[in-house]
């Protein structure tokens, strides 16, 4: 074999494996910056439910729509939205809200398909089913004109029997 032939093919050679370790490179810093900016766009859309009505929507679409069926994120979204879900039914002062209330339905929904689907462990499920039993006592006493969102004893039955084994009618 020539020398002139074993130093193209060690050039070829050099030069494939050159462009291996780029590509190998580069897919590895796209794959880091693409987790970078996930997790910024998931602290993003947390702060986002500490916002007004509309800021708090925002926050909760986000969710839905990347989130919310994630298990990496399941352990901070359940007691994130566990507390929001709290904070609306029992503490907002936008009682009559409509936005806040379906802000709350869709709360309830993605902690109702994490309850379901991987079956959490902690007091989330009870403290939820606690805040509607309090509810409850609250459009008993205060007629519903406390803090929290505006509902019908209706609907806060459906959600009682799914979050509390005590029945609520024992509320009024």
């Amino acid at each position: 074999m020539s020398p002139a032939l074993i130093g193209a093919v060690s050039a070829i050679f050099g030069a494939i494996m050159g462009a291996s370790v780029s590509l190998l490179l580069a897919l590895l810093n796209h794959k880091r910056e693409s987790k970078k900016h996930e997790e910024t766009l998931f602290m993003n859309s947390l702060s986002l439910l500490a916002g007004d009505e509309n800021q708090r929507s925002a926050g909760l679409s986000i969710i839905e729509g990347r989130f919310a069926k994630d298990t990496e994120y399941i352990d901070i979204l359940l007691p994130a939205l566990s507390s929001m879900a709290v904070f609306l039914l029992l503490h907002t002062k936008n009682t009559e809200s409509r936005v806040e209330f379906f802000n709350w339905l869709r709360v309830m929904d993605i902690l109702d398909n994490i309850f379901q689907e991987y079956n959490p462990a902690g007091g989330y499920l009870g403290e939820v089913g606690n805040s509607l039993h309090i509810k409850a006592a609250d459009i008993k006493h205060n007629n519903g004109m406390g803090d929290g969102i505006e509902m019908t004893m209706g609907t806060l039955r459906q959600w009682a029997k799914k979050y509390s084994s005590e029945d609520i009618e024992q509320e009024i």
